[in-house]
């Protein structure tokens, strides 16, 4: 049988190195701890064979700045009258944030963009007015004319004017009537521009 001694067990060995090696890590780390900390003066380790061990650290390891307390708030100033100004009111800041959506289109409102034009039904030709035809006035007068859903016009402007044949034209206008104009397959009503021609012969 072989027999060991106790010197040349490795198991021995490396346990006894491995707690050397924890020991000294653990007082390097109590002391780089401690450092920086800023404890200064004298630091006692203990170790496992209850040993104690003094040192002292060096001062410039030591902290040498010390922390400043924050400073204590400002102490509020008395103003020179507690009256609160009547014209300012919180109400006056409230924000209505209640989103309202716009109101539905009425029947006064006339379109301009349509899918389908509205076309004239039944024209009546306006009437030469005589003191224009005695002075020689001739020309193309612009009437603006408002269409409802029906057809019918509702109401007549004059878009280009021509002086002495406006009045003829307008009555004119006003006894048109249309298709109604469709957008999206719906009749709306509608303003158009319709051109009125007199011409002398």
């Amino acid at each position: 049988m072989i027999q060991k001694y106790p010197e040349a067990d490795q198991k021995l060995f490396s346990r006894g190195a491995l707690e050397k090696s924890v020991l000294l890590a653990l007082l390097v780390t109590t002391l780089a701890f401690l450092a920086f900390q800023g404890g200064g003066g004298l630091v006692s380790v203990r170790t496992l064979d209850d040993k104690i061990v003094t040192f002292e650290i060096p001062p410039e390891i030591q902290q040498q700045q010390q922390i400043k307390a924050p400073p204590r708030p400002s102490i509020p100033i008395e103003t020179e009258s507690d009256e609160v100004p009547e014209d300012v009111t919180i109400a006056e800041t409230v924000i209505d944030t209640i989103w309202k959506p716009p109101p539905a289109p009425d029947d006064n409102v006339y379109f301009v963009a349509f899918d389908e034009r509205p076309e004239v039904r039944n024209k009546v030709d306006a009437p030469y007015p005589p003191l224009a035809k005695k002075a020689g006035i001739e020309g193309t007068v612009i009437v603006v004319a408002y269409i409802n859903i029906g057809g019918t016009v509702d109401k007549v402007e004059i878009g280009k004017s021509i002086p002495g044949l406006d009045e003829a034209a307008l009555k004119a206008v006003r006894k048109w009537v249309f298709t109604p104009a469709m957008q999206r397959d719906r009749p709306v009503p509608v303003r158009i521009a319709v051109p009125v021609t007199f011409r002398l012969r």
